[in-house]
């Protein structure tokens, strides 16, 4: 068979077809690779035991980029409080079936945020349990955060619902229920110039 420049289109089509078919594979591979790590969503399981630790070792399992914590329909018993510690954090739930139930004589906030940006705390209940408790306690702590988002929350039987201190910053409240509290539903001390 002699070959001639006429075939050589015909050559290179083939040539790039077979090229291009494993090179489409690879990128489309690495493109659900990267909605994966970008929608990184950790399930937690409470047990009723200690379920603080549960959550707070999914929250640190989170790459750097942040995720969802997605809690589960139940109760879920704390014994100590819930530190987000990441930035650009959503914890979730489903709804008032969702129950972070401070557990007696725990004497903690239930959710506390130091220094950390973009977060969304809802679809939620809080139930500090307060008449089992010998010190205050907050529902959700912001200490020094911005851009927060607290939606579709019930916080319920605690000292002090939402406190926000220190230079938090961004601070969006929505459909939420703060009943039987001691103090105030909502605090806020804020450093002169921070608050926007």
């Amino acid at each position: 068979m002699r070959f001639s420049l006429r075939h050589l289109p015909a050559l290179l089509g083939i040539l790039i077809l077979l090229i291009s078919i494993p090179l489409s594979v690879y990128l489309i591979q690495q493109q659900q690779e990267l909605r994966k790590m970008a929608e990184e969503i950790q399930a937690v399981t409470c047990d009723g035991n200690n379920d603080q630790v549960k959550i707070n070792t999914a929250i640190n399992a989170l790459p750097t980029t942040g995720g969802t914590i997605s809690l589960p329909a139940r109760q879920c018993n704390l014994a100590g409080s819930i530190v987000i510690s990441k930035n650009n954090l959503t914890l979730e739930g489903q709804g008032t079936t969702t129950i972070l139930f401070l557990v007696d004589n725990t004497n903690r906030d239930v959710i506390t945020v130091t220094d950390k940006n973009n977060l969304q705390i809802r679809n939620l209940k809080i139930d500090g349990n307060k008449t089992r408790q010998t010190s205050e306690s907050i529902g959700i702590k912001f200490t020094g955060a911005g851009s927060m988002t607290v939606e579709d929350v019930l916080i319920q039987n605690i000292r002090t619902g939402i406190a926000v201190e220190g230079g938090a910053s961004n601070l969006t409240v929505a459909n939420n229920t703060i009943i039987n509290t001691d103090n105030v539903a909502i605090f806020a001390r804020i450093n002169h110039g921070a608050a926007q």
